[in-house]
């Protein structure tokens, strides 16, 4: 692996904890129904905190499995993304158990949405239509705010699919095997255009008039490490999250014991790494939220939630 750092942007003050998670802060979102509230996956539970009190709705953090039930009872294996369909209703992507589930919030109740929960599928069970089934579903991404339908990321099938909420019809996009694990997502505010974190590359997905291409933005496509620089000279450890600045650069949380985040510019086709005074290194990043309003992005990690600003 190599450790090789080009160039670097530093902040002068320390990330604030807002949280101290179970585990792994897989996802995290503004929460709907209490706004002043952030929404999380701590790896294989759904919470509500405010930083000063923290509210489990559904699953165990520290227990996996599959178990449609109430509260604390429920299990799923790795909520690897969710969305929020409204103030009650939750989707999320149960990653480990290869399908998708609502969590009713009113009830603390959770049900089946579609895919085949606990079948344990293998690569090659990749199906669209009415009855779709899923291989390592990752990230929910509702495009434009449509509400309508969603973008799906699948690790295991290496696809991005479309998933139509009221008649749970799911539709491939874009399935190819020369990038690896398709993880999280990002969409571009001002261009139809999503950014998609895999094994080691930042990629790009086009859409212009229903004609789609992905290709590589940032990274190797085989090899993995620290270097920053041109985007050609760029290495990833393990890329994941991803958020969208105001100035539509993009910041990707590189995931590893040593992890950092990365911005990438896109103007000048350059990745810096985002360091503090003290240090670079970030412990196992998972997902960003970048909160415009406040110019302050929030950073789930293993066991925390930190925000920094600026």
């Amino acid at each position: 692996m190599h450790h090789l750092l080009f160039c670097r942007i530093t902040f002068g003050d320390e990330p604030v904890t807002f949280y101290r998670a179970e585990s792994s802060v897989l996802h995290l979102e503004v929460d709907k129904r209490t706004p002043q509230n952030l929404l999380l996956a701590d790896n294989h539970s759904l919470k509500t905190t405010n930083e000063k009190y923290t509210t489990l709705i559904v699953g165990s953090a520290l227990s996996d499995g599959y178990r449609e039930g109430y509260g604390n009872l429920a299990r799923f294996s790795h909520i690897s993304g969710f969305y929020q369909m409204n103030t009650t209703h939750v989707l999320v992507a149960d990653h480990t158990n290869d399908c998708l589930r609502i969590i009713d919030r009113i009830r603390r109740t959770t049900s089946q949405f579609l895919g085949n929960c606990n079948h344990r599928e293998v690569l090659g069970s990749h199906v669209d239509g009415a009855q779709p089934r899923f291989f390592r579903p990752m990230s929910l991404l509702n495009y434009r705010n449509n509400g309508k339908w969603l973008f799906l990321s699948e690790a295991g099938n290496q696809a991005i699919r479309q998933v139509y909420l009221e008649s749970k019809y799911v539709y491939t996009l874009i399935r190819s095997e020369k990038y690896g694990e398709l993880r999280n997502m990002a969409e571009d505010p001002h261009l139809e255009r999503l950014y998609v974190s895999s094994d080691y590359q930042i990629l790009q997905v086009n859409m212009n008039q229903g004609y789609t291409t992905i290709t590589a933005l940032a990274g190797s496509p085989s090899t993995n490490g620290l270097r920053d620089g041109s985007f050609a000279e760029t290495q990833f450890l393990s890329p994941r999250g991803i958020a969208v600045t105001r100035d539509s650069k993009l910041v990707v949380a590189d995931n590893a014991q040593k992890g950092r985040l990365r911005l990438l510019d896109l103007y000048t086709l350059t990745t810096a790494s985002l360091c503090l005074k003290t240090t670079c290194d970030v412990n196992q990043p998972y997902s960003l939220l970048m909160l415009q309003d406040v110019n302050t992005i929030c950073i789930g990690a293993q066991q925390a939630i930190s925000c920094l600003a600026g």
